[in-house]
């Protein structure tokens, strides 16, 4: 009985020293990639093209909407709210849960975030957000929307020099017929 006193006190000073985030980060048992894309408000393929906090904020182009409302350009989240990691960031330190997600740039992922906070979609490792790859493909509907690039279309440079290169060649016209009307006759 006596070894069973000091039990006690080490359990509640256990719960009351232990972070909250680090006693209540963990995932359940994973569910199947189906029944994730039914639950989730939204379901995308995009390519992580900048990052922020550690890598664990990912600013995503859309590439495929499999279900909900996503622009062409989304922020995922695989952290704490982005308000509490500003917070914390303005006091120089950081957050971090035992199921904190962080994202690959260049890297190109199906998207099951569980609900969107603060302008982002919010994930973590214990959804089935995942690079994309040749399995998750069989998930795919067969209505997935595709969402054109930011710019309005992958050719815009191409457009941009044929438009200056019109631009120079009519210039060049103008300047040659202009110096042939003020050339003297007899030149």
């Amino acid at each position: 009985m006596k070894r069973a006193m000091w039990l006690v006190p080490a359990l509640v000073a256990g719960l009351l020293f232990i972070p909250a985030g680090a006693a209540l980060a963990s995932c359940a048992e994973p569910l199947p990639l189906q029944q994730s894309i039914d639950e989730a408000p939204a379901v995308f393929v995009g390519t992580v093209t900048a990052l922020d906090f550690q890598e664990r904020v990912a600013t995503v182009e859309v590439d495929e909407v499999w279900k909900g409302d996503v622009a062409a350009v989304v922020t995922v989240n695989g952290g704490s709210p982005l308000s509490h990691l500003r917070a914390a960031g303005e006091e120089g330190q950081d957050l971090w849960t035992s199921v904190d997600r962080t994202y690959v740039s260049g890297d190109r992922y199906l998207f099951v975030p569980w609900s969107v906070e603060e302008g982002a979609f919010m994930d973590s490792q214990c959804s089935n957000t995942q690079v994309y790859g040749p399995d998750v493909e069989a998930f795919r509907p067969a209505d997935a929307r595709i969402v054109e690039p930011p710019s309005g279309g992958g050719n815009a440079g191409m457009w941009i020099g044929l438009g200056a290169a019109v631009v120079l060649a009519v210039g060049g016209v103008l300047l040659v017929a202009i110096r042939r009307q003020r050339a003297p006759a007899g030149a």
